[in-house]
């Protein structure tokens, strides 16, 4: 059974996780753990969200020393923020010891309805089903999408920073396959995280994917 959702968001994305938020409010009444900045929590808390725990420790300062924890991380591109991915692993520890287990999402998800989780292992994954080359993108960017991962381990938070700063070659994603090293690990099925990433573009229109096996 699941037992809460976990989110981290910043300034730059209140909106989203505020919609994020009330697309879950309407399918499921378990706890929102919200780790975010000043600003985010000022903005969520004009909704009146009910069970929305909010942990400001996302603000500027916290944010620095994130990054210094974490400088031996390789920056990829320009958009995803080494600081900001660190919260991810604080978040899931945090909602873990307060609920037994969490669905962690990021805050661009936005549910359409009721998520219908057979959770059959205490780590559940989503593969990354890349429409296009999608063997080359699994060996850039990882087999499975670090933004929707359900856990009741509380040791693999742990796991996951160090995975972070040591192995992982595309930012906390593509170290996600040494989960497996350490834990039972399941994969939630095709019908869950769809995303940009799963469809072939063609001259601008988007075409079916191909067959997921």
């Amino acid at each position: 059974m699941l037992n809460s959702f976990s989110v981290v968001a910043t300034h730059e994305v209140k909106e989203e996780v505020a919609v994020l938020i009330f697309a879950l409010r309407k399918f499921h009444s378990q706890p929102v753990y919200l780790l975010c900045d000043t600003i985010t929590a000022e903005f969520v808390d004009n909704f009146g969200f009910s069970d929305v725990v909010v942990d400001i420790d996302a603000d500027d300062w916290d944010l620095v020393a994130a990054a210094q924890e974490y400088k031996s991380v390789r920056v990829e591109n320009d958009y995803h923020r080494i600081d900001c991915i660190a919260k991810k692993m604080d978040a899931l520890e945090r909602a873990i010891f307060m609920f037994g287990n969490t669905l962690f999402l990021d805050s661009d998800i936005v549910p359409l309805h009721r998520l219908d989780l057979d959770i059959t292992s205490p780590v559940m994954v989503s593969p990354h089903l890349h429409g296009t080359d999608r063997r080359v993108n699994m060996q850039k960017y990882g087999a499975y999408n670090a933004g929707y991962v359900y856990c009741q381990e509380p040791e693999l938070p742990d796991v996951w920073r160090e995975i972070y700063r040591e192995r992982s070659s595309f930012y906390e994603q593509q170290g996600m396959i040494y989960f497996h090293e350490e834990f039972r690990v399941g994969k939630f099925p095709a019908s869950h995280n769809v995303g940009f990433w799963r469809f072939e573009l063609k001259d601008g229109n988007i075409v079916a994917p191909p067959p997921q096996h």
